[in-house]
């Protein structure tokens, strides 16, 4: 068995975030109350000190940077979602 592609992978990534993107829009939907993206948030933000102090602090930092940032984006194409249903129900 070969190793995927770049492409491949790429392609992988983006129906996985598709379909987190739909999962999350229809949890935050049927949520008993507004502060159920902001937790998806803030469940993913950096705290100070939280990196392990023996692994590379940069490279660590950075990594969790990465993921923070891309929990954020996803929330967001959902907080969108739900703002143009809402806007089309107007």
């Amino acid at each position: 068995m070969t190793a995927p592609t770049v492409s491949e992978l790429e392609s992988r990534l983006n129906a996985q975030r598709k379909l987190v993107v739909h999962l999350v829009w229809h949890l935050a939907r049927t949520a008993p109350n507004d502060d159920f993206l902001d937790h998806i948030v803030q469940d993913g933000d950096l705290l100070d000190q939280e990196e392990d102090p023996g692994a590379d602090p940069t490279g660590a930092f950075a990594q969790q940077a990465r993921m923070a940032a891309e929990v954020r984006a996803i929330v967001d194409q959902v907080r969108a979602r739900l703002d143009a249903e809402s806007a089309d129900r107007q």
